[in-house]
């Protein structure tokens, strides 16, 4: 009995010597206020590209849950006259006017899933959609090639997302979800973009998004008068 007395003190001394390090270790690795999409989301490499796309997320989570209390409470449906001050912005996440550009449409997408009975939209769409972009040149190295050549300004993964969000929205083929209108999207930005594989990337992925989104507000506009409430 003495023996698994001793054994049994080591193991909790051990544990609490070795839980505190663990808890160190994990807070080194992820900062404390860590955004959840630009470190554990499945489409982190996107929302860490495109501020965009970002804000679009953001968007739809708060939509959502603005969409399903108005449900709840027997409110008429009004995505465009709700806003939420919890747009999540900080300045490291980029172009503050391109993410709450995405925070907008992203929030009229959500309300229109959530009170429509739609299924919470995942992002694992664009997070299976395979991006090549090359990396960025390094301030150093571009400060000495502009020495030399003359500064043509490249549009950035971010801007293709916002002309493929646009896109997508009014396209007619946005309407139905039909497999491969993403690659369709990034082929057809190709050959109008030669050369410019960062845009085109972000093009394909806003492509879908727009898709989606046009999709959401259709079923919020064709929903049953019945399961709406009347105006109070």
């Amino acid at each position: 009995m003495l023996c698994g007395g001793r054994h049994l003190r080591f193991l909790v001394v051990l544990l609490g010597v070795l839980l505190p390090l663990a808890r160190a270790q994990q807070l080194s690795i992820t900062p404390p206020n860590a955004d959840y999409h630009l470190i554990q989301d499945s489409a982190r490499k996107v929302y860490g590209l495109s501020a965009f796309t970002h804000g679009h997320r953001h968007g739809y989570e708060e939509g959502f849950h603005a969409g399903d209390e108005d449900y709840h409470l027997r409110h008429v449906p009004n995505p465009t006259g709700r806003s939420s001050k919890l747009n999540g912005y900080k300045r490291e996440y980029g172009d503050k006017k391109s993410y709450m550009h995405g925070f907008s449409i992203g929030f009229q997408a959500g309300y229109a899933d959530s009170y429509s009975g739609q299924p919470f939209r995942s992002s694992q769409e664009i997070a299976d959609f395979e991006i090549d972009v090359p990396p960025p040149i390094d301030p150093r190295a571009a400060k000495v090639i502009n020495n030399y050549l003359p500064r043509i300004q490249s549009p950035t993964f971010d801007q293709g997302a916002e002309e493929g969000y646009k896109d997508g929205f009014s396209s007619s083929e946005a309407t139905t979800y039909a497999p491969g209108l993403g690659e369709l999207a990034g082929t057809r930005c190709e050959g109008e973009h030669q050369n410019q594989p960062a845009f085109c990337a972000g093009y394909s992925i806003g492509f879908l998004l727009g898709k989606d989104d046009i999709r959401s507000l259709r079923n919020l506009q064709q929903m049953d008068p019945a399961k709406i409430p009347a105006n109070h």
